[in-house]
């Protein structure tokens, strides 16, 4: 977690928009209670249909993506997001239960750039999230 110390980079994260995706209600409290503490901007979203409509409204500049949603799993999500926003500069990290090999890989051939398996730390979390965004 972020001390006193290092404001600026409190200050810029609180620029950085994160569009947290997963359908399960706690996650998406812990995620936000996570991101608000170190100075991010979450949005929490149900899921990737409505990821998707949020996206026509606001740009992200992370997305934290579950895979395993009921209606549209993560993977097609990522995929519809890269299709649908060509230009869209945001990074996707999938925050997700599944651990296999070929579920990252996966996610890296949709257009994710990470893959971090739940359980996780909120110091791990946000030591990827401000690698992505560039802190």
């Amino acid at each position: 977690m972020t001390t006193g110390g290092d404001e600026r980079v409190v200050g810029a994260r609180k620029r950085s928009l994160v569009l947290c995706v997963d359908d399960d209600i706690n996650i998406r409290g812990i995620l936000q209670h996570i991101l608000q503490e170190d100075g991010y901007t979450p949005m929490m979203c149900p899921s990737g249909s409505e990821c998707l409509s949020i996206l026509d409204r606001v740009e992200a500049r992370l997305i934290l993506l579950d895979v395993d949603m009921p209606e549209m799993d993560g993977f097609t999500t990522c995929s519809k997001v890269r299709e649908r926003y060509p230009n869209l500069a945001a990074k996707i990290i999938f925050l997700t239960g599944r651990r296999t090999i070929q579920d990252a890989e996966e996610a890296k051939v949709r257009g994710g750039h990470d893959f971090i398996v739940k359980p996780f730390t909120a110091d791990r979390l946000v030591k990827r999230l401000d690698h992505w965004i560039g802190y």
